[in-house]
């Protein structure tokens, strides 16, 4: 009797533990965004040449300087849709990285960012420049997307702490390098 009685209850928790689950869920975004802006003293081309370029990420890549050893491998013609960067580093620093240029316009590349160890991990993202006064504004924009209920977990998240340092790392590295290396 003791032991049905405690499974009963037990059950009970259970459900309202995932009714409560599920109501969360429907309140929270599936798909979160983190944007971060820096303005950089340098002619719109100049930082979209750093932005479109795969092998001018090592410029102002943040990754690659908690890992100076990672392999780097390029794929495709770099600059154009479709082309890539792949990179494998120490798992507890950086990981194993594959992000596709997935789109590019005069002013914006749009990049498909998978992060395959230590765990996977798929992002969608942006680079856009933008003309603003006598200096180019540089957005950078990451998003992910949670399935109903998991994201009922972004109650306890603050996204924008979490990847929004990587994110102002990456744009102050690449204002230092080229508002320092005029091309």
């Amino acid at each position: 009797m003791l032991v049905r009685s405690f499974i009963r209850k037990l059950v009970i928790v259970f459900s309202l533990a995932a009714i409560l689950v599920c109501i969360v869920g429907a309140y929270q975004p599936q798909d979160v965004t983190v944007q971060k802006t820096i303005f950089i003293q340098a002619p719109k081309e100049q930082v979209m040449a750093e932005i479109k370029y795969f092998k001018n990420w090592q410029h102002w890549n943040p990754w690659q300087q908690l890992d100076t050893n990672m392999l780097i491998t390029y794929k495709g013609t770099d600059g154009d849709t479709g082309s890539s960067l792949h990179w494998i580093g120490d798992v507890r620093k950086v990981g194993s990285v594959h992000i596709t240029n997935t789109r590019i316009d005069a002013q914006k590349m749009y990049f498909s960012f998978e992060l395959i160890k230590p765990e996977y991990k798929a992002y969608q993202g942006t680079l856009a420049v933008y003309d603003s006064l006598a200096q180019t504004a540089v957005t950078f924009q990451f998003g992910e997307h949670y399935d109903f209920p998991w994201n009922a977990m972004l109650i306890f998240a603050n996204l924008d702490k979490f990847y929004g340092k990587d994110l102002t790392k990456a744009l102050e590295n690449m204002k230092d390098y080229t508002e320092h290396h005029k091309y």
